[in-house]
Formats: structure tokens, C-alpha cells, sequence
């Protein structure tokens, strides 16, 4: 006679052979991979794990969402986070395209200009118009922009106090700023008028060159 355990491992034995096989999702190194994505459709759901079944936040048409790894799940394989703010999670491959930048090219590989700003590497210095505190009349700062592909830069802006601030430009338009004792750097508005940025975060006003961020 069979024993219960012998049969126990007999049936698992079945259901594994016959068990539909999953296909895993192939990441690319994320060196490779596009740098961020467009929703398309209807928009789409971000879930805070790679199992669709779990409750997701909605992503509407049209947004952008930035890369933040790929994992090998062939439902939901790549882990993503909102411009502008809010919580990392992860979208399905078929409701999202590669977003291209504003030189047509699709950017890949993660933005490293936030590490090139800690590292004091810089493309260019300029002093810009800015102010600190609400009814400042404009004073001048230092602004040091380290750029990257496809109008991607970071912008360090120093204060003649010491105080400074770092400026996040994603394909061509300011996106936020850091966090500082002022403010998280998501209170902001922002317009382009003539080749100047015209950006306020929290109380402060920054005047930056579009050559700055941009180049020549």
C-alpha cells in the first residue's frame, strides 16, 4: 500500500508537471532601459507589487512615469514612480510606451545628473535673478547646471546667504526641487518667457536661462 505522504508527494509531483509554466519578463540591464515611459489607452493602474490583483492607484493617459527598475515578472515587470511625486510601484509593460525626449531620441539608463551635482561636476556657472522670501525684491545667485541627455539637467543654485536650492528640469521643463528646510519642492509653478525660466518654489523666485539648462 501506498502511504498518505507517499501519495502527498506523488500529487504535487502531478500538479507540477502539469502546472501552466509562466513565462518571466526578460529586464534589460538598466543601463539599457528607457529612462521613463508615457501611459497610453485609457491610463493605468500602479500597484504597489508586481501581482496585478493587488489594489493599484490610477496613472492617467498621457502621464509620465520615470524608471526605477525592472523585475522578472511577466505581468507587471517594471517598478516606476510619478513625475512630480508620489509612491514608486509597478505597471504593466502594455500600458506604457518608452517616452522619447525632446530631441526624438527614447534616453536610456537612469538620470545622473543628481550625482554629478553631489560630486561638484558641472557643465556651466552663471548668476540668475532670485529671491528668498515673499515681496523680495530680485537679488543674484549662483547657478551651476549639470546637464544630461535629452533636456535633462540638474541646477544648483546658491543664495548669497548660503542657502541653496537644487532645480530638476526633466526633457526641457522644471519638474521640482529638493527637499530643504523651506519646503518638500513640490509647492512650484513655473513658466518660459522669452529664454528664461520663471520658476518658483515654495517662497522663492528663480530666473534661470533656458542656455543654462539646456546649453548653447
Amino acid at each position: 500500500m501506498i502511504g498518505r505522504s507517499a501519495r502527498r508527494v506523488a500529487a504535487l509531483a502531478l500538479f507540477a508537471a502539469t502546472a501552466p509554466v509562466v513565462a518571466e519578463a526578460a529586464c534589460p540591464p538598466l543601463d539599457e532601459a528607457p529612462r521613463r515611459w508615457v501611459v497610453q489607452g485609457d491610463g493605468t493602474k500602479i500597484h504597489m507589487q508586481p501581482n496585478p490583483r493587488l489594489a493599484g492607484r490610477f496613472a492617467p493617459p498621457g502621464s509620465f512615469l520615470e524608471t526605477m527598475a525592472c523585475v522578472n515578472d511577466a505581468t507587471h515587470p517594471w517598478k516606476v514612480r510619478p513625475f512630480g511625486g508620489g509612491l514608486p510601484g509597478y505597471v504593466s509593460e502594455a500600458s506604457i510606451r518608452p517616452a522619447r525626449g525632446m530631441d526624438g531620441k527614447i534616453p536610456l539608463g537612469p538620470d545622473r545628473t543628481r550625482a554629478r551635482v553631489r560630486r561638484g561636476d558641472f557643465d556651466a556657472t552663471a548668476t540668475i535673478p532670485c529671491a528668498q522670501n515673499p515681496g523680495e525684491a530680485l537679488g543674484t545667485c549662483t547657478a551651476r547646471a549639470a546637464r544630461g541627455a535629452a533636456g535633462d539637467a540638474r541646477v544648483a543654485v546658491t543664495f548669497a546667504n548660503g542657502f541653496s536650492r537644487e532645480l530638476s528640469f526633466v526633457n526641457g521643463a522644471f519638474i521640482r526641487a529638493n527637499a530643504t528646510m523651506s519646503g518638500v519642492g513640490t509647492d512650484t509653478a513655473w513658466s518660459l518667457e522669452g529664454d528664461t525660466f520663471v520658476v518658483r518654489v515654495d517662497d522663492q523666485q528663480y530666473r534661470v536661462p533656458t542656455a543654462l539648462v539646456l546649453g548653447p
